[in-house]
């Protein structure tokens, strides 16, 4: 919303129910990360104490790199595939920045 972005209409999401389809694109890309902690540290049994959710919000700030080989943290990269998407609605741009996962937690 920041952006001037409506997050309810999605790129791939659109389920009338969900208020969030444009939010949840833009996590969708870094999904990979948090599946691989959690197939790596929970498991059915585990009881989701204070230090896994300290990791997974650790999870943003994990590097990525961007489509031009620039390293971000995950935080930064959503801001900026955000601010991508909007100038590409605008027409100012031509191209969505994307993200490649080099964390390896």
């Amino acid at each position: 919303m920041a952006y001037g972005l409506n997050p309810s209409f999605g790129m791939w999401h659109s389920s009338e129910l969900n208020a969030f389809n444009l939010a949840d694109d833009f996590i969708e890309p870094f999904r990979p990360l948090v599946d691989k902690y959690v197939f790596q540290h929970i498991n059915k049994d585990t009881e989701i104490g204070f230090e896994n959710r300290q990791d997974l919000v650790g999870l943003l700030y994990a590097e990525v790199r961007n489509s031009k080989g620039q390293k971000s943290s995950v935080k930064e990269a959503i801001k900026n595939m955000v601010s991508s998407y909007q100038s590409f609605c605008l027409n100012k741009r031509e191209d969505i920045e994307i993200m490649e996962m080099l964390h390896d937690k």
